[in-house]
Parts: C-alpha cells; structure tokens; sequence
C-alpha cells in the first residue's frame, strides 16, 4: 500500500449569485428552441477558490463513524463481475453491498437500493475495465448501436 499523501489543490465552486433568490441555478445540456424567450444555457457562476489541502484517508478509514461524519469508510470483498447489465448489479454487486451495511451500520432493519444505473460512459471502456478486473471478453467493441464512445 502506498504511503498516505496530502494534496494541495484549488479547487473550483459554484459562487452565490443575488439571482439564485429568484431564480433557481440551472444548467441545460440540450440545444435550446431557437423561439425560447430565455436563451441562456446556464445561470451558473464558478470560481477556483485558495488552494486548500486534500487529506489522503488511506490507513485512517476507522476514524470515520456514519453517525459522527455522516460517511464512513469500509473495506468489502467484491465479486470480480462484469456489472454492465441491470442483472449483474441486483445480483452480485448490491448483495454484499447490503451485506456492508447489515455489518457496519447499527439498527438497520430494511436496505433498498435505489436511483442506481450503468453510466453509458463506462460503456465506452467495458472492454480496459473488464480487462484491469481479469475478465475475458471475446468481443471488445462498443455495444451494439452505440455512438456515445466516438
């Protein structure tokens, strides 16, 4: 394991702006109708803050408690699975995820796993993914009828 390091970084952050007690901020990533009264794609302000430093947590993931800090950090065994399909996450990455929590969280008597998806950039890189976890795929190419990865 490598030695734990700090960073030093700057970070960049959405500023407050008066108008967001209007308005909400917003960001739209489609192409606006040309006959749109408000043609803004965005109200969104950013600015890189000081540099700030980036604590490394590896060997001090036990002083971290979910009621204390609101995460904590575990280790858990994973399946070296292909998690590219809706089934193969139901069934071999959310059942030792729940497993975690039965383990390492007081009190819980129902875990439901929710809003969870295969992001469609992942898709792109399947094949070096599968690959960096030792699993052998006859056919490295994009999914069928997908342009995302070009």
């Amino acid at each position: 394991m490598a030695a734990p390091r700090d960073e030093l970084v700057s970070l960049t952050y959405l500023q407050w702006q008066e108008l967001y007690e209007r308005e909400k901020p917003f960001q739209i990533f489609s192409q606006l109708p040309p006959d749109a009264e408000d043609q803004r794609p965005t109200n969104l302000v950013f600015g890189n803050a000081p540099a700030e430093v980036i604590k490394d947590l590896r060997e001090m993931e036990a002083n971290f408690k979910l009621d204390q800090n609101g995460f904590m950090i575990r280790q858990q065994e994973m399946p070296k699975t292909d998690l590219m399909t809706e089934q193969a996450v139901r069934n071999e990455y959310i059942p030792p995820i729940e497993e975690l929590l039965r383990r390492e969280v007081d009190g819980v008597d129902y875990i439901y796993c929710f809003d969870w998806g295969v992001r469609t950039i992942l898709l792109c890189f399947r094949p070096y993914l599968l690959a960096d976890y030792g699993i052998e795929e006859e056919e490295r190419t994009t999914p069928k009828g997908s342009n995302q990865c070009q």
